[in-house]
Formats: C-alpha cells, structure tokens, sequence
C-alpha cells in the first residue's frame, strides 16, 4: 500500500464521470492507476446482502500487487489496458442528470451536511429515471447493471486474485471449458487485476458476444469461449442493491419481497412453476408507502401480477414493472391473506 499514492472519495458530488465508472452501488470500490489517468484494474465487488461475500483484505492484496506489475510493464503494455479505459458517458457530472440538479459540487459543512450529499448509488437511479420519466423500457444494461460473474456460471475465490473455486454445470462458463482451479490471466485481453475487472467486460457486454478468456491450471495455458445467451443478465439479482429501493417505490409501491420456501409453498398450495412472492414490508412513508395505502399487508402472498401467474423472483417482478409497465398505470395483483384470495389493485409511479 505504501507504493500508492491514496486518495479517498467520500461524496458523489462532482464527481468526474468521464473517469470513475464502477458499480455505484457498492459499499467499497478502488481504483488503481497510473498518475497520467490510465486505469490498471478496479476492487470492489458485490452480488448479495452480504458486502464482504465478493472481498476481502487478502483478495485486496493481491489486486494491489497486479497493478503494481503492471505500473513495472508500463508503457510497454498500454495496449493491452485499452480496453479498461472509461467510456463516453451520458453527463460528465452526477449533478447534470435532471433528478440530481438540486445537489451542489461541495457539501455544506455549515449547514444541511447530510441533505447536501449525493450517494453514488443516486446516479444508478437517476440513470433509470430518465427512462421511466420518458416512458421507456429501461434497458437491461441498465436494469442489470455489472453482472457478477455468478451469472455466468463462474465463483471466484474472494481470497485470491482472479481464481475460479467453482463452475456451475451446464452454465456458458463450463460449456466453454472452465474449470475449477483456473487461474484468469486475461478476458478480452485485459489483464484481470479482480473480479471487478470481469465484471466491467460483463457490464459491456451484449446478447450473443463472444468472451475471451485465457485460463491457467499449473503449467497448462488454455484459451477459452463464454458465449453469452439471449436474456443471460436476468438471472442478475438486483434485489440487494440500494438503487433498486427507488424501483420498488416506481414499481411495486415500495413492497419489499421474499421468495417462499418450498415448505412455504406447500402450506399454501403454491406450486413450483407458481407465482409466489410474500411481502416481507413495505414503505411506510410517500413516496414509498403507495403500496401500503392499496391495502397490502405483511405476510401478503402474491399469486398473480399484472395477470402473470409464471415462477418470478423479486428481482425479474422488478424488471418486469421497469420494462413492461409504464408510469402511471395501475396493476391488478391478487395476494394470498390467511389462505384467502384478496384482489388488490396497486398504482404505479
């Protein structure tokens, strides 16, 4: 660490868009690179309630030693790094996107301190509030934003630097050939610094593409495919995430859901294939409480949907209101209460 030069960031507020692209959901993120601004790799990654499931300090480590081989390799190796280098954005600055005016570049440490700080998880709202404020679908990259390579069948080790532990069967990952014990040197030919590396190539990537990865096992090298199949980021679970609370309130009314048990399921006549999500809470104050103001109540167990009746998670019934149902209209949702069937009608924003 005494090789960095360190600096901290602890406000969105006019933050440089056009150079800190990363999953702003996060609890924790760092860049490493090079003082003219190239990006040797990211650290921070997460895909569930838990913070730390994706990090860790020796994992950190080892992110930190990579940048450092590749600062040893620079400028020689500037090609290959490319490809890790930010992306035009939409606004160069958090504060230009049209929800996010009211915030200034600084905060007010003589007054409102707290009001006067953006989160970087407003601008992965503010991004979906453009569509939804339009009246458009939001698109999956933006639904689904930095896809953990769980979807893809792939477990990284959180204690290494870029190790495979496991590989789901019959994912895209073991169709191509990964094992567990890879190392993953390159994806795409960038050098993979951490699994945050992986998941901004995810987070570009499209239906149909191709991912390169070159993978090593003791001395044996191997060059590897991962296609990616048609609507393979809906698998994303975006339920953890503090930026989804602003589509519950669009969506759902501010309904927070859990899945049933398959004992659950059983106790209430729900099968397998079945809609079946309980409301485990819900908004209690506008704009979140909309929900609660059509009558749902916890312990609500809801069976259809928009007349959909199909198996959802939270995160793809979330989707479904962000990408199917324009602001403004009105569901027809039937819940299940005390084993009776209560027809409830809910608005959305």
């Amino acid at each position: 660490m005494e090789q960095f030069v360190r600096v901290r960031m602890v406000q969105a507020n006019a933050m440089d868009l056009t150079r800190f692209q990363f999953d702003y959901d996060l609890t924790f993120a760092a860049f490493l690179m090079n003082a003219d601004g190239t990006i040797y790799g990211r650290f921070g990654s997460r895909s569930s309630q838990d913070a730390m499931e994706n990090m860790s300090m020796p994992g950190f480590g080892r992110a930190l030693q990579a940048a450092l081989d590749l600062h040893d390799d620079y400028p020689a190796n500037r090609a290959t790094l490319a490809g890790k280098q930010p992306v035009t954005p939409r606004y160069e600055r958090p504060e230009q996107y049209p929800s996010l005016a009211e915030y200034g570049a600084e905060l007010e440490y003589d007054g409102e301190v707290v009001k006067s700080c953006m989160h970087c998880h407003q601008i992965n709202e503010a991004e979906r509030r453009l569509y939804r404020e339009a009246k458009q679908p939001v698109p999956d990259k933006v639904m689904f934003p930095w896809p953990s390579p769980r979807v893809i069948g792939i477990e990284l080790d959180r204690l290494e630097q870029a190790t495979v532990s496991s590989v789901a069967p019959g994912s895209p990952a073991d169709d191509a050939g990964l094992k567990a014990g890879d190392v993953i040197r390159t994806v795409d030919d960038q050098p993979i610094v951490s699994i945050a590396d992986i998941q901004w190539i995810l987070h570009h990537a499209d239906d149909g593409d191709h991912i390169r990865i070159r993978a090593q096992q003791a001395a044996e090298t191997r060059d590897l495919t991962v296609t990616l199949p048609a609507g393979w980021r809906k698998n994303t679970d975006i339920s953890w995430r503090v930026s989804s609370w602003d589509v519950r309130r669009m969506g759902t009314g501010g309904l927070v859901l859990r899945p049933l048990s398959d004992e659950q399921r059983a106790a209430a006549s729900v099968g397998a294939d079945s809609l079946g999500l309980r409301v485990d809470g819900m908004g209690q104050w506008p704009p979140h409480n909309v929900a609660k103001q059509a009558g749902f109540m916890k312990e609500d167990i809801i069976v259809a949907f928009d007349g959909r009746t199909d198996a959802m998670t939270q995160s793809q019934l979330l989707a479904y209101t962000m990408q199917e149902i324009t602001a403004g209209e009105t569901l027809a949702v039937t819940v299940l209460r005390d084993g009776e069937r209560v027809d409830l009608e809910l608005p959305t924003q």
